[in-house]
């Protein structure tokens, strides 16, 4: 599933020559690679660590983000913060606590609306 919504998301990578299906392709397994990474981090943080779910998606998540935006591809397009760009009270937020610190927020409330 995650690869197939990559495929969509950066589907622009293709266009501009025959031989960039290769990187696209590459690029969307590497990037849905983080999904069942981040079911494993939080498992792990739940039941070894003994860690509140509340607490460890939004802080493995968080984490994966950065990870993503730093290791091989340094790609940030597709971060949880960049969906809050209608809510400028929110987004004002990201002076103070960063990029990073709006998505661990914005899972920290989506985890909280429905725990």
């Amino acid at each position: 599933m995650g690869f197939a919504f990559w495929l969509a998301a950066i589907h622009w990578l293709r266009l501009p020559h025959w031989t960039t299906h290769f990187g696209w392709l590459a690029l969307s397994f590497y990037l849905a690679f983080y999904i069942p990474v981040f079911i494993g981090l939080c498992r792990v943080a739940v039941h070894r660590m003994r860690l509140s779910v509340l607490l460890a998606a939004p802080l493995v998540f968080t984490g994966l983000e950065l990870a993503r935006g730093h290791l091989l591809s340094g790609f940030t397009m597709g971060a949880l913060s960049h969906t809050q760009i209608h809510w400028l009270s929110v987004i004002q937020i990201a002076d103070v606590i960063g990029d990073y610190g709006v998505s661990g927020l914005v899972m920290l409330s989506r985890r909280a609306s429905h725990g």
